[in-house]
């Protein structure tokens, strides 16, 4: 398994666990993609990185929640490294927050 602090800009990421600790919200309207999307912060053990999430994805996934990728993606875009599901990879929840344990 990958850490955060092993992650390198355009490459696979074959499998990581981390933890969502913030999340942002958008609307976006471009050529390639009209909807919402979340830009993250996520952690392991090592470090943090943004994570992107994408349309049903933004409310499947909360602050709190321990998630697996497997198969991603890893981006730069200026000096942030940035992870996402990808083309061809899944996203899954590990661990549901507290908080929602809770409920």
């Amino acid at each position: 398994m990958t850490t955060v602090a092993e992650l390198e800009p355009q490459t696979v990421v074959d499998e990581i666990v981390i933890e969502i600790v913030a999340k942002k919200v958008e609307s976006i309207e471009t050529s390639r993609f009209s909807g919402t999307m979340a830009r993250c912060t996520a952690r392991d053990e090592t470090g943090e990185i943004t994570l992107s999430l994408w349309g049903d994805q933004v409310n499947e996934f909360q602050i709190g929640d321990t998630i697996r990728i497997v198969n991603g993606w890893t981006r730069q875009w200026q000096d942030e490294k940035i992870v996402t599901k990808g083309r061809g990879g899944s996203i899954t929840l590990v661990k549901r927050t507290k908080a929602e344990e809770q409920k």
